[in-house]
């Protein structure tokens, strides 16, 4: 891939022509027409580069977007951490492809407030959600190159939609509907969100959902709902039939899953961290910190772990999510959303206040250099 160079008197706030992965074509397919940014498209788009010094050996925390007025709701990574996406509320999405070090704005899905974002392990595609209603604004979006364009789903444009997933290669994916905390349902696609179809998902307030590498086993979880109730659900055929686990109704706001479906970790907002190695059907909660929860995310084994905070800081786990370490990250506060590479190593995370933020744990490479 040829990289576009950066001209020196525009070092942190720059404007060029990004770097569009060659590799995937202008059509991806006959049923979902891709159009390739134009340069004159791009010509305007804002790339925020990092601007601090990063100890690797330590993991601490280095700001690779200082984004001061974005709201960031969501981040995603492939396997390798080199693709990433993010959404916002009101701002549209974002891309990197070069390991979050710098992050492009594609002009995007503006005006929309975007709520939650998944990718495939090679990043080309992205499935994002919307909480935002109406023909224009609504429902839930379908990117074939690495997030820079996106297309509309079939879904409804006149409800809220919360989590998503998407398998590894990037054909099984299931979105969560509510009827604007009414009602709502479970929908999923085996044909890249070309299609989707209702499962048996009873009527819930439903929050987060997470799957293995396949897309066959999924785990979901509610918002706590006196109307609706709540708890942990379960499936293994794709998302058409789901079963509940053996967990209570709570505020339940992210959940992760490793790649065989088997180690699972959920987060309750303000209640605690909880675990799971039987693909979600026991439960057992962790002792940490009662903060205000907002994020998880799991490597491809399920033994690293992160969770975020809102009102705190970020969390570390190396054993399956027994034991939790501050990663060093509570002083900033307002994270919103983390992600991570398949290894656990590269750790990728969101604030409401301070940007997009970068740890890289134990990774042999070259330490950057401050830009002045």
């Amino acid at each position: 891939m040829t990289n576009t160079s950066i001209p020196e008197s525009t070092r942190y706030y720059c404007q060029f022509v990004p770097d569009v992965p060659s590799a995937e074509p202008t059509v991806a397919s006959s049923r979902m027409p891709i159009t390739r940014p134009s340069t004159a498209a791009h010509s305007t788009a804002t790339t925020f580069k990092a601007k601090s010094t990063l100890d690797t050996a330590s993991g601490a925390w280095i700001q690779v977007a200082n984004t001061t007025g974005i709201l960031w709701t969501g981040v995603a990574a492939d396997s390798t951490g080199k693709y990433l996406a993010a959404c916002s509320n009101g701002n549209g999405t974002f891309v990197s492809n070069d390991y979050g070090w710098t992050w492009i704005d594609t002009q995007n899905l503006k005006n929309i407030s975007l709520f939650n974002i998944a990718s495939s392990a090679s990043g080309a595609t992205v499935i994002v959600s919307s909480l935002t209603t109406g023909p224009s604004t609504g429902g839930v979006y379908i990117s074939t190159n690495y997030g820079y364009n996106w297309t509309k789903t079939s879904l409804s444009t006149s409800e809220y939609w919360y989590g998503v997933s998407c398998d590894d290669s990037g054909q099984n994916m299931a979105a969560l509907h509510d009827a604007q905390f009414t009602s709502g349902t479970i929908y999923y696609s085996t044909d890249g969100g070309a299609t989707w179809s209702n499962s048996n998902a009873p009527n819930k307030d439903w929050s987060a959902i997470a799957c293995d590498s396949t897309g066959q086993y999924l785990v979901a979880n509610t918002y706590d709902s006196t109307v609706l109730g709540g708890g942990m659900y379960r499936s293994n055929d794709y998302g058409q039939r789901w079963t509940s686990g053996d967990i209570d109704a709570q505020s339940w706001y992210s959940i992760a899953s490793d790649s065989s479906g088997e180690n699972v970790v959920s987060v309750n907002h303000g209640g605690g961290i909880f675990t799971s190695s039987n693909g979600g059907g026991i439960w057992h909660g962790q002792t940490n910190p009662g903060l205000a929860w907002f994020s998880v995310a799991s490597d491809s084994t399920g033994m690293y772990l992160m969770v975020a905070a809102s009102d705190g800081g970020i969390y570390r786990s190396v054993d399956y999510g027994k034991d939790w370490y501050d990663s060093g990250a509570s002083a900033l506060g307002g994270w919103t959303s983390v992600a991570m590479d398949s290894t656990g190593q590269r750790v990728f995370a969101t604030s409401s206040n301070h940007g997009m933020y970068l740890s890289l744990i134990h990774i042999s490479e070259p330490t950057r250099q401050a830009e002045i």
